[in-house]
Parts: C-alpha cells; sequence; structure tokens
C-alpha cells in the first residue's frame, strides 16, 4: 500500500466527504486546478450515470407493469381460444372419421328421358 507524501496530505483533506476546499487545492496551482477539474468532471459524471440508471430503472419498471396488465391478460386469452380451435377441431376429426364408416350413398341414374321435358 502507499502512502501519500506529506506534501499532498493537505490536497488528500481538502477532498472529503463534506465538499471541495477550493482555497486550499487553489495553493497548489496546476496540480490544484486539475484536481478541482477533475472532481468537477467525476461528480457530474456520477450525477449523470446515477440518473441514467435511475431513468432506465423506472422504465424497466413500467415496461413490467405494461407487460403485467395487457400482455399477460392477451395471451390468457389467445390459450383459451387456441383450446376451443383444438377442441374444435378434434370434433371435426370425430365427425369425419364418423362420416367415412358410412356406407356410400347410392343415386339412381337419371336417363336422359327424364331431363328433356
Amino acid at each position: 500500500m502507499e502512502y501519500l507524501p506529506l506534501q499532498y496530505l493537505s490536497l488528500y483533506y481538502a477532498v472529503d466527504e463534506s465538499g471541495v476546499d477550493f482555497a486550499t487545492l487553489s495553493q497548489y496551482g496546476v496540480l490544484g486546478i486539475f484536481a478541482i477539474l477533475m472532481i468537477a468532471f467525476i461528480k457530474t459524471m456520477y450525477k449523470r450515470e446515477t440518473d441514467r440508471a435511475d431513468r432506465l430503472e423506472q422504465e424497466n419498471r413500467d415496461l413490467h407493469e405494461h407487460i403485467r396488465e395487457r400482455v399477460v391478460p392477451a395471451l390468457i386469452s389467445v390459450t383459451a381460444t387456441m383450446e376451443d380451435a383444438s377442441d374444435l377441431l378434434v370434433e371435426m376429426h370425430a365427425i369425419v372419421r364418423d362420416l367415412r364408416e358410412l356406407p356410400p350413398i347410392r343415386r339412381p341414374r337419371r336417363t336422359s328421358t327424364e331431363g328433356d321435358s
């Protein structure tokens, strides 16, 4: 583990959880300005990413709610309709099978004189 040199210790304490002490950082010249810019950049990026994560989380919740409200009932309805259609196909298959077992209907032949009236 590396320790900060004693000369940078005040720089370390200038940036703590309570905020940034710009007066202390400005005493370091370019290094202080760089630290101020980096801190501003990091805070901005952190805020941006947390806002983005919150927004995406809310969109995810909204989409989940939409699925529960609309898609699930539609799927239940479609499933019931498919079950009804399947039952009808089974009944139609049974009717066709029963019709095939009947003897063929014999129709009398028409003679040519019957149709010439």
